[in-house]
C-alpha cells in the first residue's frame, strides 16, 4: 500500500470535522447565511451518508454542479473575492464528503487552510489575526494527528505549538526585513465599497426627513506636534458650486484652480488613515499646502487621489490656517455668484435687507450670521420635507433642520446679496483618543458648511450651524445627539446645565473607554503591521542604522541570521535528542523524594525503590506506585508514544511531597520541599 492510501482513523476525522467548523465559522459574517449552513450540513451528514451509500460519483457531481450554480446565481459570476471564497468554502465541504484516505483528509486541511487566508481578504483586524492564528494552529495539529496511527490529540497540539514556536523567530526577521514590494500588507481592493455614511457628493436637504448619525471611524489623525483645539477642525473634502434650488453638487469639472496662495500662520503637519470609502476625495484640513504622493489640488483646494480609495489608505498632509488668496478669476466668481433660475421673491428681498444692514461684504456676512441666531431657528435631525423650493421653505416656513439646510440657505441669501460663496462637505471636529494618542472623525462628524469671498482676503469659512447650534461645533457630534435625544434646546443652554447634561455615567464612561482601547489596537495593528510597506522597513533601518547599506548587502546580512537561527536549531535538537525523556522524567521524580527526605541509591531498582519509599511514606503510596507503573510502561513498551510520555510528565509535575521532620513527643511533622 502506498503511503497516503491508508484509511484516517475516527478521531483524525473528528478533529478534521472540528477544524473544519472552526474555519467556517468566521465566513457566516461575510458571505450569504446559505452558503455558511450548507457547506457545514454537508460537512456534519458524512457520516449519514456514507452509512447509507449515497455517496456516488453521480450524486457528487449533481451536488458539485448545484453548489457551483447556486454561488453563480448569488453573484452572477465565479471570479473575484466574494466568489471564489463561497466556492472554495462550498468545494472544500463536498471535499470532506468525499475522504476515503490519508491523503484526501490532508487535502482538506490544505483547503482549510486555503479558507482560512480567503477570509483574511474580508478583514485584517486584530481579533480575526488572532483567530487565524488559532485555526492554523489547530489545522496543523490536526495534520500531525492524520499522519500518527496511534497518536492522540494532546501530543499532536503540543508538537504543533512547539513547530509554531520554533518558526516565529524566523519568520519575524523575514516580515520585517526582507525586501517588501510598494503596498501595503493585503492589496486586495473592495468589490463594493460603500461610501462613508453622511457624506455624499451630491446635496440635497430638502429631501431628508430623519439624518442618522452612524459611530463608524471614517479616518483617524496623527498630529506631528500639538493639535489644533476641535472646534477650529473643519475637514474638508470636495466643494459644492451648483444648485437648481433643489441639489447641490460639484459641478465645477474644467473650473481653474483658486490661485494667488500665500500661506500664512502656523503650520500643521499630520497623518491621516482613511478608511475605504470609493471615492477619491482625501480630508484635510483648511488649507492644504502640501499633499499626499499621487494627489492633487482640485477647485476649492480639494484634494483627490489618482483612483477611488477602495483600501485603508495612510497619506501626509501639510496645512496653514491662512493662505491670504488675493484674486478670484472671473469664471470661478460667476460660478460662485450662480443663482437658481426660480427663486422666491421673499429670499431675493431677504438678501438685499441683509445687504443693507451689513453695508459691506463682511457686514453682509455677520448679518446673515446673526439673523440665524437671532431669529427662531432649530437645529434637529428629524427636519420636515421640504419637497418645493427647500430654501424658502426653510427660511420662512420651517425653520428647522441641520447643517446641510443651513449650509445651502446660507450660500442662496450670499449669492442673492451679491457675496460669492459656496458649499463645502467634509467633516468638523472628532475625538481625541488617549489610549492611541490620535483623533478619530467619524461618520457622524459629516459636516457642510459655507465659504466666502472677500475681496483683499479670499475665501472665509462662515459656519450658520455655529450660529444656531454652537455645542455642535464645540462639542461634538456625540454630544450633539446625546443633547437631542435628551429634548434639549441648542443654543439656549447655560455652561453648568450643558455641562449637566453632558455627564456621563460609570458605565457609559467604561464602555467608552473599552472602545477607545480596542481602536487604538486595531490602529496599531494596521501602521505596524497592514500598512508595514517599503517606506516603514527603510525607517526601521534607518532607526536601526542600516538604511545605507545596499538592499544586497540588507538581503546578505538577513540571510546570514536566518541561517545563524536555523544551525542553532539543528544544534538544540540534536542535543535534545541526546536525552532520554523518559530517564529524564524519572530522573526528576527521584529529585522530588530526595528533597522529601527519600533519596535512591544508585544501584536500587525502580520497583525496589517504590516499595520502600511507600513503606517509609504511606501517604504517598498510591503516587509513588502511579508513577513508577507510567514509567515501567514508557521505558519497556520499545519506542513510548507521546500519550505514555505525556502521562509520565504529568503525574511527576503534580507529584509534590512534603519533607517529614521528626518532632517533639515522637510525633513527624511535614513542611514543603
Amino acid at each position: 500500500m502506498t503511503y497516503g492510501a491508508e484509511k484516517p482513523s475516527r478521531g483524525a476525522l473528528n478533529w478534521l470535522l472540528f477544524a473544519l467548523l472552526a474555519v467556517f465559522a468566521p465566513l457566516a459574517m461575510f458571505l450569504p447565511w446559505w452558503i455558511t449552513i450548507i457547506s457545514i450540513g454537508l460537512a456534519l451528514a458524512r457520516p449519514r451518508m456514507r452509512a447509507h451509500g449515497w455517496i456516488r460519483r453521480v450524486l457528487r457531481y449533481a451536488i458539485t454542479l448545484g453548489l457551483t450554480g447556486s454561488v453563480f446565481f448569488e453573484y452572477g459570476t465565479l471570479l473575484g473575492r466574494d466568489a471564489g471564497v463561497a466556492l472554495l468554502a462550498a468545494m472544500t465541504a463536498l471535499k470532506f464528503l468525499e475522504i476515503e484516505s490519508r491523503r484526501d483528509a490532508m487535502l482538506t486541511v490544505f483547503l482549510l487552510c486555503f479558507l482560512v487566508l480567503g477570509v483574511g481578504l474580508f478583514t485584517q483586524s486584530p481579533w480575526y489575526a488572532g483567530y487565524a492564528l488559532a485555526a492554523l494552529w489547530l489545522l496543523t495539529a490536526t495534520l500531525v494527528r492524520i499522519n500518527e496511527a496511534r497518536g492522540d490529540m494532546r501530543g499532536s497540539a503540543g508538537l504543533a505549538a512547539t513547530m509554531a514556536l520554533q518558526a516565529l523567530p524566523l519568520a519575524l526577521l523575514m516580515f520585517f526585513f526582507f525586501p517588501r514590494v510598494q503596498g501595503a500588507l493585503w492589496g486586495v481592493p473592495q468589490e463594493t465599497p460603500g461610501a462613508q455614511a453622511g457624506l455624499d457628493e451630491i446635496m440635497r436637504p430638502g429631501s431628508i426627513r430623519e439624518l442618522t448619525l452612524s459611530a463608524t471611524p471614517a479616518f483617524r489623525v496623527e498630529f506631528q506636534g500639538s493639535m489644533p483645539p476641535l472646534r477650529t477642525l473643519y475637514w474638508r473634502a470636495f466643494v459644492l458650486w451648483r444648485t437648481d434650488g433643489y441639489t447641490w453638487s460639484r459641478g465645477a469639472e474644467g473650473l481653474p484652480r483658486d490661485i494667488g496662495l500665500r500661506p500664512g500662520g502656523a503650520t500643521h503637519t499630520y497623518d491621516v488613515t482613511l478608511e475605504p470609502s470609493g471615492d477619491a476625495w482625501l480630508p484635510a484640513l483648511d488649507w492644504p499646502i502640501a499633499l499626499p504622493a499621487r494627489a492633487q489640488a482640485m477647485d476649492g483646494l480639494a484634494i483627490e487621489a489618482a483612483a477611488p480609495v477602495n483600501e485603508r489608505i495612510r497619506y501626509r498632509v501639510t496645512s496653514a490656517p491662512d493662505i491670504g488668496m488675493t484674486s478670484l478669476d472671473a469664471r470661478l466668481r460667476a460660478r460662485a455668484l450662480e443663482l437658481p433660475r426660480q427663486l422666491d421673491q421673499r429670499v431675493t428681498q431677504l438678501a438685499r435687507t441683509l445687504r443693507a444692514r451689513g453695508r459691506s461684504d463682511t457686514g453682509t456676512v455677520q448679518a446673515a450670521l446673526a439673523y440665524f441666531h437671532d431669529e427662531a431657528f432649530y437645529y434637529t435631525l428629524t427636519p420636515p420635507l421640504m419637497p418645493n423650493d427647500p430654501v424658502a421653505t426653510f427660511l420662512f416656513d420651517a425653520r428647522r433642520g441641520f447643517c446641510e439646510h443651513y449650509a445651502a440657505a446660507f450660500v442662496t441669501l450670499m449669492r442673492a446679496a451679491g457675496v460669492p460663496a459656496r458649499v463645502v462637505s467634509g467633516y468638523q471636529g472628532g475625538e481625541l483618543n488617549p489610549a492611541g494618542g490620535y483623533l478619530i472623525v467619524r461618520s457622524r462628524d459629516a459636516h457642510a458648511w459655507a465659504e466666502v469671498w472677500i475681496e483683499g482676503k479670499g475665501w472665509r469659512r462662515a459656519d450658520p450651524t455655529a450660529a444656531v447650534a454652537p455645542e455642535r461645533i464645540e462639542y461634538g457630534a456625540d454630544a450633539l445627539e446625546r443633547l437631542l435625544g435628551q429634548g434639549a434646546l441648542l443654543g439656549t443652554l447655560s455652561p453648568d446645565e450643558l455641562l449637566a447634561r453632558l455627564k456621563l455615567d460609570g458605565l457609559t464612561t467604561l464602555r467608552r473607554q473599552l472602545g477607545l482601547g480596542w481602536d487604538a489596537v486595531n490602529a496599531a495593528w494596521f501602521r505596524w503591521v497592514l500598512d508595514y510597506d517599503a517606506r516603514r522597513q527603510r525607517e526601521l533601518l534607518w532607526y536601526l542604522g542600516l538604511d545605507d547599506l545596499p538592499w544586497v548587502m540588507v538581503v546578505s546580512v538577513i540571510t546570514a541570521l536566518a541561517g545563524a537561527l536555523l544551525v542553532l536549531y539543528a544544534l538544540f535538537m540534536r542535543a535534545r535528542a541526546k536525552v532520554d525523556p523518559v530517564a529524564a522524567s524519572y530522573a526528576r521524580f527521584c529529585r522530588k523524594l530526595a528533597r522529601a527526605g527519600l533519596a535512591r541509591s544508585v544501584s536500587e531498582p525502580p520497583l525496589a525503590f517504590a516499595a520502600r519509599a511507600s513503606a517509609a511514606r504511606p501517604e504517598l503510596s498510591n503516587e509513588i506506585r502511579t508513577i513508577t507503573d507510567a514509567y515501567a510502561r514508557a521505558r519497556y513498551s520499545g519506542a513510548p508514544s507521546d500519550t505514555l510520555l505525556w502521562s509520565l510528565r504529568r503525574h511527576v509535575t503534580r507529584f509534590a511531597p512534603q519533607r517529614a521532620i521528626h518532632g517533639a513527643g515522637g510525633r513527624w511533622k511535614y513542611r514543603n520541599t
